[in-house]
């Protein structure tokens, strides 16, 4: 800033408290921490409230937001003259830039995965699926696709009740005698995809105390990557939400916006990560396990920077037979993996957004430019705004 101090841009993180948001947060305080010009104001509350910022003095720039369809709140901030940006895609108003993961694509991941598992029964289960788009998409794609595979569906809402989804509240003893009872009920084997880790969890205890066997007769998908899925057993087969990466990029876009830069997009999309498969639907347990575990960890964080010396710590294997096993079964060494994923992630990037080059190098886990335009010139032989023009 040639030697004079830049001006405090305070941003506030108005977020409702929970497990994703705490994520979502801490990926802000990953921007902030690298930018001393930016100080964050906490304005927490409670899924429900009607005005989360009633009587709250706007004593901040600029916010990061999670928006619920009926949250009209947020119109205060903007006749307030506040730069916010929205991170969750429920909100359909345009009048907001948002920021937000791939819907579409992280549907696509469950089903695959959860089909690709050859079972002749499959069924979608959630709290109030019927209620919100984004899940009742992911119970028509698994539907869908069943039909066309010819795998019998079967669904089940538990309904509402105070707090569900809430791994705090108390789960009504009437819930769980019908969700037992349709656990029982369904046809086995069967591939299950629950609407979070906290049901799908819920899914693996009904099961045990039936007696049913998880990934034996029901293979149990959740959704987050929440601590109910890795506390304890069978540990649960899941799709990480980049909501890190979410919060790193909507304090970014705010921050850019108080500084004047011009928006390069009202819609960042992050791409969803692919599924993290553990014990719930690892119907068997071969040699290739760990390096199947191995290949789907390279395409949840090769763009975080992952290395291949991290991944050796998750393998019982010598990095030399690591690396040659790795290549008979999927035709690239574990480096070659790592780099075709953020090539890819960076054409994705190029090809369908206006980020600026040296924004994607940091999605794709590069700390400078160079080292990625090196990357990818050498990858394709263009430098990546020859691609973004149509050479690629």
């Amino acid at each position: 800033m040639h030697g004079r101090k830049a001006r405090q841009k305070r941003i506030a993180l108005i977020l409702p408290v929970d497990e994703y948001m705490l994520r979502l947060a801490e990926g802000a305080m990953e921007f902030a921490a690298l930018h001393a010009e930016v100080t964050l104001v906490d304005v927490p509350y409670r899924l429900g409230v009607k005005d989360p910022i009633e009587g709250h003095l706007f004593d901040f720039d600029g916010a990061v937001v999670c928006l619920d369809p009926k949250d009209t709140w947020v119109m205060q901030l903007l006749d307030a003259g506040k730069t916010v940006v929205n991170t969750s895609g429920d909100w359909s108003a345009d009048v907001i830039p948002k920021v937000v993961f791939g819907g579409p694509q992280l549907i696509q991941s469950g089903v695959d995965h959860l089909l690709g598992l050859g079972l002749p029964h499959a069924a979608y289960i959630g709290w109030q699926t019927s209620c919100y788009g984004p899940l009742l998409r992911a119970q028509s794609t698994l539907n869908e696709r069943s039909r066309l595979q010819g795998v019998a569906f079967h669904s089940h809402e538990t309904g509402g009740f105070p707090g569900a989804g809430d791994r705090m509240a108390r789960i009504p003893t009437k819930v769980t005698a019908v969700l037992t009872k349709f656990l029982i009920s369904l046809p086995k084997p069967a591939a299950v995809w629950c609407e979070d880790d906290l049901l799908a969890r819920l899914v693996c205890d009904l099961s045990a105390q039936a007696g049913i066997t998880v990934p034996g007769d029901l293979a149990v998908l959740g959704l987050g990557d929440r601590i109910e899925a890795r506390m304890r057993r069978p540990t649960l087969s899941t799709i990480p939400l980049p909501l890190q990466l979410v919060g790193r990029e909507a304090l970014r876009l705010v921050f850019d916006m108080l500084c004047g830069k011009p928006l390069e997009s009202r819609t960042i999309r992050i791409p969803a990560p692919p599924v993290l498969v553990r014990e719930s639907t690892l119907l068997e347990i071969t040699v290739e396990t760990p390096l199947r575990l191995a290949y789907e960890w390279i395409g949840r964080r090769a763009c975080e920077g992952i290395t291949v010396n991290e991944l050796l710590e998750t393998v019982p294997m010598s990095p030399w037979t690591f690396s040659k096993r790795f290549a008979e079964v999927y035709g690239r060494t574990p480096g070659e993996e790592i780099r075709r994923v953020r090539l890819e992630r960076s054409q994705h990037f190029l090809r369908t957004s206006q980020l600026s080059v040296e924004r994607i190098a940091q999605l794709c886990g590069y700390d400078q430019q160079a080292k990625f335009s090196n990357f990818f010139k050498r990858e394709t032989g263009l430098t990546p705004s020859e691609y973004r023009r149509g050479g690629g």
